[in-house]
């Protein structure tokens, strides 16, 4: 069973009675701290969650955007392989009309979720590749910024 030489406490995780001296860990305690703390690669942070029980989680980082014009009424978009987390979609302030947007089938107006002129939509996906953008109007655009 290891020892903790020197007690390193965590202000976060109130521990009674305090740790002092060297104290023995078991396999026990060693599970139940990894359980409750990561790693962000400078230091042991405490996993938060809600009230509700869910886990605090940011934003992945940014891994780049991708614009779609449509050049003919009636357009359905279908994007290359890329491995994401997320997507946001927007529809281009200049727009028109709505854009429709569907996952793994083709979008129209009754199956799609419709995007406005500068609203968005910001959905979990794990390939850039399953996102379908359906455009009614001729110049219309939709602008897709993915996560990785």
């Amino acid at each position: 069973m290891a020892e903790i030489i020197i007690p390193f406490p965590f202000s976060d995780l109130p521990i009674k009675p305090e740790l002092t001296g060297r104290v023995r860990v078991s396999d026990t305690i060693t599970q139940t701290l990894a359980t409750l703390l990561s790693w962000d690669g400078e230091a042991r942070r405490m996993i938060r969650a809600s009230r509700s029980g869910s886990l605090h989680a940011v934003s992945p980082q940014f891994a780049g955007i991708n614009r779609q014009t449509s050049v003919g009424g009636n357009e359905t978009f279908v994007f290359p392989d890329i491995p994401t987390t997320e997507v946001i979609i927007r529809g281009h302030p200049t727009n028109g009309e709505a854009i429709w947007v569907h996952c793994s089938e083709a979008p129209s107006a009754t199956n799609g979720y419709p995007v406005g002129a500068t609203e968005s939509l910001q959905i979990s996906i794990d390939n850039l590749n399953k996102l379908r953008i359906f455009v009614v109007t001729t110049g219309n655009k939709c602008i897709v910024l993915y996560t990785r």
